[in-house]
């Protein structure tokens, strides 16, 4: 799934089933080491950090006067 921030995009995947933070970590390292690979600009300490929450689809960045994806009245 991609979600356009306003700042960028939060891209996530979902699994089929629960997993520990242990069994997690393995593949949020890999995909660091990914992005740093092919030179993406991704959030170094956000990309493995589990107790970094995702911001929900249809919520807004309020990081600005405004907030992105919403339209002033």
């Amino acid at each position: 799934m991609i979600v356009k921030s306003g700042h960028g995009i939060h891209v996530c995947w979902p699994f089929n089933q629960a997993i520990s933070p242990r069994e997690w970590l393995p593949y949020a390292k890999g995909l660091k080491a990914a992005c740093i690979a092919h030179g993406l600009k991704a959030d170094q300490e956000r990309t493995a950090d589990r107790a970094s929450v995702l911001r929900p689809p249809g919520t807004h960045n309020h990081k600005d006067d405004w907030p992105k994806g919403r339209s002033p009245r």
